[in-house]
């Protein structure tokens, strides 16, 4: 009988004829029950694929794999496993490359159901405005989406293996940051419904220009017919034009309305609850919504996911409640209320455009207390990277209302040298080497009220800052009001 949350079962030699591999050994009639790229978790009966990285060969844990019960395993041509001669149970299929044949294993897969298939990308919002499209649909329908941001070549075939006989509806975030990685993600997993939310500076470096970004962010549609529709940013200039260019049908969605079928007007924010609120227009009516998470750029990537969802749930009821009980991701604009002031964790990532959005939304909000910031490099910017940091600097320096600037890391001072050369009070500009440092000054200086703002790019880990400022503040209440001194 079929598990609602297990993987279909798969005869090993039906994998094999999938991804064309080379059969070894073994019994071809051996049921895998699900996939497995990690030896150390992987459970009785799973078919185990070994994953290359950059600090690992995963061909080197085959035998603990089999160790732990694993129903067969891709291997890479060339590796010799040793050790498992004469265990004739266990299916051994030579691939290329083991990671790239999970992928066509995926992609044969999906082709046992009947799903609607939503694809989502851009350079910022697409994790949230994926949960916001599941969180319109899970009203309706069962339907699955990839967790965090399981959005590359290994997360989209493990998310696509979760697939059941109950799911109408997959909602898959595709990410990159080379060229052709969206292209053959859209090989293993075509949409019927794609979404582009933007174009941004985000992989600049290996890029070098938006064009080229805004190239492979068209990926996503290369492939669709007239049987598809693009959902489409109409106040991007990059996305928008797009429709020119796919075979698909295009509805727009924008902030201002201007040539947008789903528009929003009358956008306010709120500081008790924290959230903002907007009217949303569509083609069946309009609604007032409430979203409770920060940001103005958030209403775009609801505006994104009702146009989505709409073509499969026309029903503006089910939007609304939708879009009112979404849950952010963590990381992302995230409000973590803590004893004596609050934290907005959008520590995910970043980059130009997105730290923008940031100060931006913070510039909107009138806590009870002061606003301190604690931004961090901005990753993969190539020779644009000085100049972006700089900007952010200055425009920090220009709101004039946020008390306190933390930067953390090398290419985080030319954001602490910008604030300066706009006239921002030094004494209240700190450059921290680590995270340490600027949890310590943290400490030393959060005062109740404050509204503290931590954004970096993703290998900065800001969410160690986030749980040690959580720990000091659950450790006493007397923390807040008595910061601590050196």
């Amino acid at each position: 009988m079929e598990r609602n949350n297990a993987m279909l079962a798969m005869k090993t030699k039906e994998i094999c004829d999938a991804v064309q591999g080379v059969w070894i050994s073994g019994d071809p009639d051996k049921v895998a029950t699900g996939i497995s790229t990690d030896s150390r978790t992987i459970t009785p009966g799973e078919f185990f694929i070994p994953i290359k990285g950059e600090n690992f060969d995963g061909n080197e844990y085959i035998l603990k794999a089999v160790g732990r019960g694993a129903s067969g395993f891709f291997v890479q041509r060339g590796f010799v496993v040793k050790g498992i001669e004469n265990r004739k149970d266990i299916a051994v299929i030579e691939v290329a490359d083991p990671k790239y044949a999970m992928g066509d294993l995926a992609q044969g897969y999906l082709k046992k159901f009947n799903v609607q298939v939503i694809g989502v990308t851009g350079s910022n919002g697409k994790t949230s405005t994926k949960e916001m499209i599941a969180s319109i649909l899970e009203k309706a329908m069962p339907v699955l989406k990839n967790e965090g941001s399981f959005n590359n070549d290994i997360g989209v075939p493990l998310t696509l293996f979760k697939l059941t006989r109950l799911h109408k509806v997959l909602v898959i975030e595709i990410g990159m940051n080379h060229s052709g990685e969206i292209r053959r993600l859209v090989s293993i997993c075509p949409p019927n419904i794609g979404v582009v939310t933007n174009v941004g500076e985000a992989h600049v470096e290996f890029f070098g220009s938006l064009d080229k970004i805004a190239e492979a962010k068209f990926e996503l549609l290369e492939q669709m017919t007239d049987k598809n529709l693009a959902v489409l940013n109409a106040e991007d200039k990059r996305v928008s034009e797009f429709a020119k260019r796919t075979k698909a049908e295009s509805i727009f969605f924008g902030i201002n309305g201007s040539k947008s079928t789903f528009w929003s007007s009358e956008i306010q924010f709120s500081n008790d609850p924290w959230g903002v609120g907007f009217k949303l227009h569509t083609p069946g009516g309009e609604t007032d919504i409430f979203l409770p998470i920060l940001g103005e750029h958030q209403v775009s990537n609801a505006l994104a996911a009702a146009a989505a969802a709409w073509q499969v749930v026309p029903d503006l009821n089910i939007i609304k409640r939708g879009l009112e009980s979404f849950k952010p991701a963590k990381m992302r604009m995230q409000l973590i209320p803590i004893k004596g002031f609050t934290l907005i964790n959008d520590a995910y990532n970043a980059n130009p455009r997105s730290m923008a959005s940031a100060l931006d939304t913070l510039n909107q909000l009138i806590p009870k207390g002061r606003k301190m910031v604690v931004l961090g490099d901005m990753r993969e910017l190539g020779s644009q990277g000085e100049q972006a940091h700089r900007d952010i600097g200055e425009r920090i320096a220009q709101t004039g209302d946020i008390a306190c600037l933390i930067t953390v890391g090398d290419a985080a001072q030319r954001i602490a040298q910008g604030a300066k050369d706009s006239s921002m009070d030094p004494s209240r500009i700190f450059t921290c080497a680590n995270n340490q440092e600027a949890i310590d000054i943290l400490k030393n200086d959060i005062k109740p009220g404050d509204l503290v703002l931590l954004k970096a790019s993703r290998k900065l880990e800001f969410e160690k800052i986030a749980n040690a400022l959580v720990s000091w503040a659950d450790e006493s209440e007397e923390n807040i009001n008595n910061p601590v001194k050196d």
